[in-house]
């Protein structure tokens, strides 16, 4: 849905997929160490720990990713300028 709302999840997937466009030789292995990484969707796991491997999200100050959570306009530009730092 186009107008619809994008989770911090969804955005994850989004950020490793357009990197991988690029980057289809490499492969990153990342970890989903956050307090409530057991709320992370199990299709998504992957790439939220790539997505924070490549530093393109990370984590809030209290330790959790917070998966289900709204992104920000402020965070998607953060998230897209930190993309487009490693293309």
């Amino acid at each position: 849905m186009p107008d619809g709302n994008v989770t911090r999840e969804q955005l994850a997937v989004m950020l490793v997929r357009a990197w991988k466009l690029t980057h289809k030789d490499n492969i990153v292995m990342g970890t989903t160490e956050y307090k409530d990484s057991h709320k992370i969707s199990s299709w998504v796991q992957a790439s939220v720990g790539q997505a924070t491997a490549l530093h393109l999200l990370k984590g809030q100050t209290n330790g959790n990713f917070s998966p289900k959570g709204l992104v920000t306009r402020a965070e998607a530009a953060q998230a897209i300028h930190n993309l487009l730092e490693t293309l």
